[in-house]
């Protein structure tokens, strides 16, 4: 019985996809290839159609075309459907319609996807709003993201590195040097190695006057980057180049049971260990250094309130009495949800490489488990301005479409 349910949710799953697999699928392939500019014209007939009649693959389709548009640097194209999606996802959720997803078949349901999934949309969102240098709508949007990472369980780690880095850049530069200590520390909580966070911390302790801590980060940076990091930090005062790396693949969902939020998944096979990036011509290297694995943030979400965890529980059984024929007759329907968010990150690695003000060429390199260069995964972007006393951000992904041109 238990196979015949498995046999049940894939054959459920390969209908969803009847009609719109050419198109998306193709915008997908473009995509990998490096090539966002077409994924995003293969996707958006269908993306458009999907969103007008509010159809069951809507979400998914505004996020694949919210990171089509941000590989491009088209930020505005990329908030707006981001800001779409969200507020749907608010909707259902504010509805307490997400468990039904749990008992009917994938096919009826609007797809509104995993905490995580939502707490990325509005980290890309935040994430926009900062490329374009609005960081009140920036801070929003990360701070919306931490509240979803969370799910409001503060028990549990959430929090993800990137975004409480990314939130304390953007305290940095309102002024606000106690918030973005806060935020450093908390991304440090999350990565204890990650020295850019370790750099951005020291600075704005530098701005607060707070020296017994600023020693302390000291010792912490030289530890782990070596006292000449910590002079070139010293000599350009703060400024540089921030290369935050969103690679690889996540999971995909596991053919099984869905159980609300909490869907198991198998992780993507990726063969880069890890990043190096490199400026000229002043032409320091720099690793990158790891902050947050998607696939760990799946294993660790939560969300789901004492009713919802009820729920769960009589699911649970229910997939347990369906292997008992005779009381399999009472279960519910437990079809799998087999979608998933095909474009999101499996990993995020940030470094800083600190600079003179001027124009530079960025260089990053993938290694193997072996650290052999990995050919396939080697990008260069000309024209990086790194303005006076501002660190200037770059954006990247693992395939050649970053938008050097808007870096902030």
């Amino acid at each position: 019985m238990i196979r015949r349910v498995s046999l049940a949710a894939l054959l459920g799953a390969a209908l969803l996809w009847t009609g719109c697999a050419t198109p998306y699928m193709k915008a997908q392939q473009a995509y990998f290839k490096g090539d966002p500019a077409t994924a995003e014209i293969v996707l958006a007939p269908v993306a458009q159609k999907e969103t007008e009649k509010n159809g069951k693959l809507k979400n998914l389709y505004l996020w694949d075309m919210g990171i089509y548009r941000f590989s491009q640097g088209d930020y505005d194209g990329a908030i707006e459907v981001f800001m779409q999606s969200v507020k749907d996802a608010e909707r259902i959720h504010d509805a307490g319609e997400t468990m039904g997803a749990a008992v009917t078949s994938a096919a009826s349901q609007q797809y509104v996807g995993d905490p995580v999934e939502i707490s990325m949309a509005y980290l890309y969102l935040g994430t926009s709003y900062f490329m374009k240098g609005d960081y009140q709508n920036a801070l929003i949007g990360f701070r919306r993201s931490i509240e979803e990472d969370l799910s409001k369980d503060e028990a549990r780690r959430g929090d993800m590195g990137i975004t409480n880095f990314l939130l304390g850049e953007c305290y940095s530069r309102t002024g606000n040097f106690d918030d973005a200590v806060v935020a450093y520390r908390r991304a440090i909580q999350h990565e204890e190695n990650l020295v850019p966070a370790y750099a951005s911390l020291y600075w704005a302790l530098k701005k607060q006057g707070n020296g017994s801590d600023v020693a302390r980060i000291q010792e912490e940076i030289e530890k782990r980057a070596g006292k000449g990091y910590l002079e070139s930090i010293d000599g350009t005062a703060g400024q540089g180049i921030i290369v935050a790396m969103f690679a690889g693949q996540a999971s995909r969902v596991k053919g099984d049971m869905f159980l609300g939020a909490f869907r198991q998944r198998d992780e993507f096979g990726f063969k880069v260990a890890s990043w190096e990036a490199s400026i000229n011509p002043a032409d320091p290297h720099l690793a990158l250094f790891p902050t947050d694995n998607m696939h760990e943030h799946f294993k660790d979400q939560g969300g789901m309130g004492d009713e919802a965890k009820k729920q769960a529980t009589r699911l649970v059984a229910s997939k347990a009495m369906s292997a008992i024929p005779i009381l399999g007759l009472f279960a519910p329907s437990t079809k799998a949800d087999l979608r998933f968010w095909p474009t999101l990150p499996g990993t995020v690695h940030v470094g800083y490489l600190p600079t003179q003000p001027g124009s530079y060429n960025i260089s990053v390199k993938a290694y193997d488990k072996n650290q052999k260069p990995l050919s396939g995964y080697f990008q260069t972007w000309a024209g990086v301005i790194v303005p006076e006393n501002r660190r200037a951000l770059v954006v990247l992904t693992s395939w050649r479409s970053a938008s050097y041109e808007k870096a902030r």
